[in-house]
């Protein structure tokens, strides 16, 4: 679809809804570009031809302008010598090439006119361009920055954040066993140790009784 038939298929339909439903903006926005880009190839090809076209023209007008001058040269040198017959025919070439170069002339502002125009249509191509081309990148960004929000919405729905905020509950809760298991054994440990402590103590007591009642004993023997 060429860009004229696109643009006039997108001012006749609501544009919003038509965006939304059939198309994607960036995808449009490139086809555009691709679509002036083949029109600004073409409007150049134009205008080279036209630029070669006002060339002949002044070819055509400088042939004729000159064929003007030497017919009317060779009618007043016939002139000059009683020759009217050859006068006649120089003057009737004469007549000829003046009208040849009536046509070219009138054939040359027109061709101009169409130069100008074209030339006016290439420059707001260009413009179009630039104009489409920025707002390409306006409009990735929008997309991009959209597409991210999107992932971020999705990320963020219940359905996705209840299954990661039970998993963490999960882990927070075996974390809290193995906390609580560690320090249970320290415990358990500590009072082993205390335990083992006292049985040490209690036996290190009785052994320095037994051994007090015995020196006793020896000392009174002797």
């Amino acid at each position: 679809m060429g860009i004229l038939k696109r643009i006039k298929h997108i001012a006749v339909a609501d544009v919003h809804n038509f965006l939304d439903t059939f198309e994607d903006p960036v995808s449009m926005v490139k086809q555009y570009l691709r679509d002036l880009e083949e029109q600004f190839g073409k409007a150049q090809q134009a205008l080279s031809n036209q630029l070669i076209i006002e060339k002949r023209y002044e070819s055509l007008i400088s042939h004729e302008e000159e064929a003007v001058a030497k017919r009317t040269r060779q009618a007043n040198l016939a002139v000059d010598h009683g020759e009217e017959a050859i006068a006649l025919l120089a003057l009737q070439e004469k007549i000829n090439h003046e009208d040849r170069l009536l046509i070219y002339r009138e054939q040359q502002q027109a061709v101009k006119q169409q130069t100008e125009q074209l030339t006016e249509d290439l420059k707001r191509l260009a413009e179009l361009y630039n104009d489409l081309e920025h707002r390409k990148q306006y409009l990735l960004s929008r997309a991009n920055a959209a597409k991210a929000i999107q992932h971020i919405n999705t990320a963020l729905h219940p359905f996705h954040i209840n299954p990661i905020e039970r998993g963490f509950a999960r882990m927070e809760e075996k974390i809290w066993h193995m906390d609580t298991g560690a320090q249970v054994g320290r415990q358990a440990n500590r009072i082993l140790h205390e335990a083992s402590m006292v049985k040490a103590q209690e036996r290190i007591s009785e052994s320095a009784k037994r051994e007090l009642e015995k020196l006793k004993s020896e000392r009174n023997q002797a």
